[in-house]
């Protein structure tokens, strides 16, 4: 019966529970501009509206029944009260069934819950140096400020008395005007500069109800509510400066914070059996190869053979990421997403590594943009496919790479918003070359067949103008697609049977695809992180660049040592320059490549920073190595 804004809701941004949040803490490391939002979901906006339509008919009534549909549970604005029928409850609701079809709920009242809410949550806001605890922080600093927030707090609490509020509501003799003047003020000495206009407008809201300006209760209500919502706003301003204040220390303890909730969690095994099974796996093939791995600093390769033990480590562990990332466990939901299901040649491994359990949502959103990715890149085969099939002239690259660029922003526009679902288990009939076979029984398949299918068509059409215009004329930009780009029906036949072939979960094409992005994106992100330079790796999980770090956190935290060293002489450090040899149309997707790459690569650091500690232990090489 207490508004959405209470303090049990504002006590996830306190600032003793950030910095016990691990989840959080961890995804600091990978967004820098990480913030706390109000939720402003539509389903909770329906609550919140529900909430304060009762208050106001609470007031004005004394009702504080609410009603809904029998079958369906769908609100009713205009509640059937049976205040008459049943006593008001202190706690639990009453619900009574009213003919023909309406179950009404007689609830506790809600006014004096909200204002008891309202002043707690209010001097819960003035007062945010009162919850700072820990090692991080000086109580003699904040002596003074903390005894000024609580004067203040004392001072509204001996104007703001519940009991007097709520008799004036119900009675509709109740004045905000001085009450809220002095709020308002008192938010302004605690608030950010930008909220001052939001409470300069509640004081003007709360001086619009004094006597003789024909303001309602509702009115009342909703300076009351409008309050709330700064104290609100107040609250995430505070957390989120704390949080980009606390940064580079949350980053710089990251390692051994993440570590030490990993011991603490129960329901892993400390011996961490899964973790040394994964990296032992990629260890055993990485043994059983005599392919040097590519790497920019040995233009020979680095045969993995030859390397010390740590470092055959940290090459597994980089690569067990990669292959984790592209094959994720079969129990993980990733599958689902994009109704792919991993071959059997892909080999992913059956359970995610205890070390990797802050990182599920985050592999399976890099395992989407991958899936995306290869989508993405068959339907480029397709277009040069096309657009090399003329009988005339010379085929020019330059020609089909420039409407290709045009191409891929446009089948992003009018393919599905995930390209990955084109990949379904069932696409010879989902592309049925004729759409007006289409069902109407699964509208979300319809949909899916011919986003896909228009796809197909652009596909086809900026085919189409490569061919016209290399027989016509050569220019110097492409032309916008006409009439004249109109595909003629063989080459939608074509297109479309290429589709049916190969835009499949099991088709070959798709598989070789997945396999050379996999090899592409290692080859880059072990180049990325190995070797690493620490500074460089902080630099990345903070986002911007890092100057006297050392003066200020000192060089001990296990962040600057723990990442891999160069095993390489220094003579053979030389970086060339990178020169992207991919072919096969992956060279359009450089972009995506990129950003897979840049992502994989934090994934690793972050990794590295928190368990390389843990991984370069005695006893847990010799059971991985």
């Amino acid at each position: 019966m207490i508004p959405f804004i209470n303090r049990q809701t504002l006590k996830d941004l306190d600032f003793n529970e950030i910095m016990h949040n691990t989840p959080l803490r961890h995804d600091i490391l990978f967004d820098s501009a990480l913030q706390f939002r109000p939720a402003g979901h539509r389903r909770r906006r329906e609550y919140v509206e529900r909430y304060w339509d009762a208050v106001s008919r609470e007031i004005e009534s004394g009702c504080t029944c609410v009603s809904y549909e029998s079958s369906t549970r769908k609100y009713i604005p205009t509640a059937a009260c049976v205040c008459s029928h049943a006593p008001t409850p202190a706690d639990a609701a009453l619900p009574f069934n009213v003919p023909p079809s309406t179950i009404t709920v007689r609830a506790p009242p809600r006014v004096r819950a909200l204002l008891n809410e309202f002043l707690e949550v209010l001097l819960h806001v003035i007062q945010p140096l009162s919850m700072l605890s820990g090692p991080y922080v000086n109580p003699d600093f904040l002596h003074a400020p903390i005894q000024e927030h609580a004067q203040q707090a004392k001072y509204i609490r001996s104007l703001f008395d519940p009991d007097l509020i709520e008799q004036e509501l119900k009675k509709g003799v109740f004045d905000p005007s001085g009450l809220f003047e002095v709020i308002g003020a008192t938010l302004k000495a605690h608030c950010a500069p930008m909220r001052d206009l939001a409470v300069d407008s509640m004081v003007e809201a709360a001086k619009a109800c004094a006597p003789g300006c024909n303001a309602t209760t509702r009115d009342a209500v909703k300076v009351i509510r409008n309050c709330l919502e700064i104290l609100e706003l107040m609250k995430l301003d505070i957390a989120n400066h704390q949080m980009q204040t606390l940064r580079p220390f949350l980053v710089y303890s990251s390692g051994s914070f993440e570590r030490k909730m990993l011991r603490s969690r129960r329901s892993i095994d400390p011996s961490l059996p899964v973790t040394k099974e994964w990296l032992r796996s990629t260890h055993d093939s990485f043994s059983s190869q005599t392919e040097p791995i590519n790497h920019p600093l040995r233009p020979l390769g680095l045969d993995y053979a030859s390397l010390g033990k740590k470092h055959q480590l940290y090459v597994s562990v980089v690569r067990s990421i990669v292959d984790t990332v592209f094959s994720p466990p079969s129990s993980s939901s990733t599958t689902s997403s994009t109704n792919l299901r991993p071959s059997p040649l892909e080999r992913p491994f059956p359970s995610l590594p205890e070390t990797l359990y802050l990182d599920s949502a985050r592999i399976q959103n890099h395992t989407s943009e991958i899936t995306d990715t290869v989508a993405l890149w068959m339907f480029l085969l397709l277009y040069r496919q096309l657009a090399s099939c003329s009988s005339q002239g010379k085929y020019q690259k330059e020609r089909v790479d420039e409407f290709a660029t045009i191409l891929k922003q446009e089948i992003r526009a009018i393919g599905p918003r995930s390209l990955g679902s084109c990949f379904l288990k069932d696409t010879d009939t989902a592309l049925n070359i004729s759409a007006s076979t289409g069902s109407n029984q699964n509208p979300a398949a319809d949909k899916l067949r011919n986003a896909v299918d228009d796809v197909v068509l652009q596909v086809a059409r900026r085919a189409t103008s490569v061919q016209r215009d290399r027989k016509v004329v050569e220019t110097v930009s492409p032309p916008p697609c006409g009439t004249g780009d109109v595909p003629d029906e063989r080459t939608v036949s074509v297109a479309r049977k290429w589709v049916l072939t190969n835009m499949k979960t099991d088709s070959s094409l798709r598989k070789l695809l997945h396999g050379r992005l996999k090899k592409v994106v290692f080859e880059k992100v072990l180049a990325e992180v190995y070797p690493a330079r620490a500074e460089a790796a902080l630099e990345r999980m903070m986002g911007q660049e890092i100057e006297g770090c050392g003066e200020v956190f000192g060089p001990s935290r296990d962040v600057l040592s723990s990442l891999p060293r160069s095993p390489l002489p220094l003579f053979e450090m030389k970086r060339p320059e990178p020169v992207q040899s991919w072919g096969n149309g992956l060279e359009l997707l450089s972009d995506e490549v990129q950003s897979l790459v840049d992502k994989i690569s934090l994934l690793v650091l972050v990794h590295f920073n928190a368990y390389l500690p843990l991984y370069e232990k005695e006893e847990f090489l010799q059971a991985v190595l």
